[in-house]
């Protein structure tokens, strides 16, 4: 779920209730939901919280990313010597501050969660966070010079388009090869076989990250030609028709006249989301890379280690993703893969990550000028990485392309030339197209190939290709379903608004003699067990007396053994947690550690 998703649920008195917490009183300019939508305002109500609630915190950032968690689940992530009733408390207080929310999916159980689109802004919050606490903990590990690189992936696997032109290629297969639907709704073996050659990346890349399903309609394609389709829905290049698709002119034009380097950021947005709610690793996976600068180099070992630091505050560690992410945006064209002088896996950006995640606008503009097509006499067009969108669509659709790389090459001649195109094409529209291409006359050559190849066609009867039929009113239209599943659609979760009371938390409390909770005093061993035993069912750690000093303690068990009783768990210290096997005679006094809104101290 989105934070305004959420929003639009909530009454204004309950939006009044949230923007009166006290975490968001450090701004006098933005008003919640907005000021969490930046780092540096995610990192004041941060500092702002109670201890409780950045314990909380931080165990959802990284036990569960932004998927749905149970209370139950919240309290088992926790490493030892966290108390259960601090973090319930944290997740109260959280809930309160409008951070994590309360949500129920049909009739099941009572769950939690964090907006997918805050994820990323929370967990570079605590990175920062972190970073103060242990220096060991950094955004941004130390880059590699490029001097220690000694093998490039490019060198074995060759040249890889980034996303956007891969989804040019695979949109121009899909005109060529006709865009009619079979009566099952899908695109002809042919349509399927050619478009999925045009991308580099596979379903192994794609499952690598996190396992992805295939919805129902999307079960004929392979995965990686519905992740595209998916794409192509999603920005409305597509749309559906009965039994045909048709591509949507203004929609496709815009976004091939769009700023490159917002196209890849864009289009990066887009998986980030795919993947986000998937798994905790995949989410802590593409935060991490998230916070590298682009153009440096990284060891994958360092953001791996970096990756199990950050997890100190949970009892099991998530498994790392980088790897998996690593090889998936490589396949996307965003990124690149070497060898440094260890034998280790090193990366670099190919493109900004942050824009994706704060839409830093300050790329946009930086690529310079179209680069222009070069065209020799035997019919060769060279077309370089820079080069216009809008050209590479036209070529694609007018001619084949003979070889992919950071200069692609396209052949003219009478083999090469797409028949279907040239049905609606003169000879002085393509020498036109060409010359504004390339920025200089054509070799009379060329012309003459163009003359041929146009007459030669003149004569045949023309079928006009779908994009160019008569424009269809948007009743036509058939809403495309998604190909790739999503399993936490916003639709399916009720929104729980009711508040609970802090002292709901601790059944029976007003049973419980006063004493217990703000005396410290010596007791029997009997009544000291049951103090125990209460502290086990509250999750709630105690204070006790022992060696001199004051110490709290959380109780995980007790033991029965050998006519007496133990109980295990760990004291609290100032920044850890130390285990401890006491029996009754080793403190002194002790008492009860409720949360200081209730009364306990």
């Amino acid at each position: 779920m989105k934070v305004q998703e959420i929003v639009n649920r909530l009454s204004e008195t309950q939006i009044d209730e949230i923007n009166a917490c006290p975490v968001w009183r450090f701004s006098e300019t933005e008003t919640w939901p907005d000021v969490m939508l930046s780092r540096s305002g995610s990192e004041l109500a941060w500092s702002a919280l109670s201890k409780q609630a950045s314990i909380a915190l931080e165990v959802v950032l990284c036990a569960f990313g932004p998927l749905p968690f149970s209370e139950e689940q919240l309290l088992l992530a926790a490493r030892s010597g966290v108390a259960g009733s601090e973090l319930r408390c944290g997740l109260l207080r959280l809930m309160e501050a409008g951070i994590v929310f309360a949500v129920r999916k049909g009739w099941g159980e009572k769950q939690y969660l964090l907006p997918h689109d805050l994820y990323l802004t929370w967990y570079e919050a605590m990175i920062s966070l972190q970073h103060k606490r242990m220096s060991d903990i950094v955004p941004v590990p130390n880059e590699i010079d490029s001097r220690h690189i000694v093998s490039m992936d490019m060198e074995e696997n060759g040249y890889t388009p980034p996303l956007s032109l891969q989804c040019v290629h695979v949109m121009a297969e899909l005109v060529n090869t006709g865009m009619k639907r079979t009566s099952k709704g899908v695109l002809t073996k042919r349509a399927i076989l050619k478009c999925t050659e045009q991308l580099a990346v596979d379903s192994n890349h794609l499952n690598a990250v996190a396992e992805l399903s295939l919805a129902a309609p999307g079960e004929p394609y392979p995965l990686q030609l519905a992740f595209f389709l998916d794409i192509a829905y999603e920005n409305q290049w597509l749309c559906e028709l009965q039994g045909t698709y048709a591509i949507q002119e203004d929609r496709w034009n815009n976004w091939l006249e769009s700023d490159p380097m917002r196209r890849e950021t864009e289009l990066l947005a887009q998986i980030i989301r795919l993947y986000l709610e998937r798994s905790p690793s995949a989410a802590s996976g593409i935060a991490s890379l998230c916070m590298l600068p682009r153009n440096k180099w990284f060891r994958i070992a360092d953001l791996d280690t970096q990756h199990l630091l950050r997890q100190d505050s949970l009892s099991k560690r998530q498994p790392s993703a980088i790897t998996a992410w690593s090889s998936l945006l490589c396949a996307l064209g965003w990124m690149e893969a070497a060898i440094d002088e260890q034998g280790g896996s090193v990366i670099r950006w190919l493109i900004p990550p942050n824009a994706s995640m704060n839409g830093d606008d300050s790329y946009v503009g930086q690529t310079g000028q179209d680069g222009l097509l070069q065209i020799t006499p035997d019919g060769d067009v060279y077309v370089p990485g820079d080069s216009s969108y809008q050209t590479i669509w036209q070529l694609e659709r007018l001619v084949t392309r003979k070889r992919t790389d950071y200069t692609a090459v396209y052949r003219l001649d009478a083999r090469s030339f797409k028949q279907d195109e040239l049905l609606h094409a003169t000879q002085e529209g393509v020498i036109n197209f060409l010359e504004s291409a390339s920025g200089e006359a054509l070799p009379e050559t060329v012309q003459a190939i163009i003359v041929q190849a146009v007459t030669a066609t003149s004569g045949r009867p023309a079928n006009s290709p779908i994009e160019e039929a008569i424009p269809l009113e948007i009743n036509e239209y058939i809403e495309p379903l998604p190909l790739i599943q999503n399993g936490n659609v916003v639709q399916t979760y009720e929104l729980l608004t009711e508040k609970q009371p802090l002292k709901a938390m601790f059944v029976g409390i007003e049973d419980v003699p006063s004493m217990w909770l703000k005396q410290f005093r010596a007791y029997h061993s009997s009544t000291r067990r049951e103090l125990m035993e209460l502290a086990l069912s509250w999750r709630t750690p105690v204070k006790l007396s022992c060696e001199g000093a004051v110490k709290p303690f959380v109780p995980e068990r007790i033991v029965d053994e050998d006519g007496g009783w133990s109980v295990m768990g760990h004291f609290v210290l100032e920044e850890s947690y130390a285990p401890a096997k006491l029996m009754p005679e080793m403190w002194q006094e002790m008492m009860l550690v409720l949360p200081t809104e209730i009364g306990s101290f």
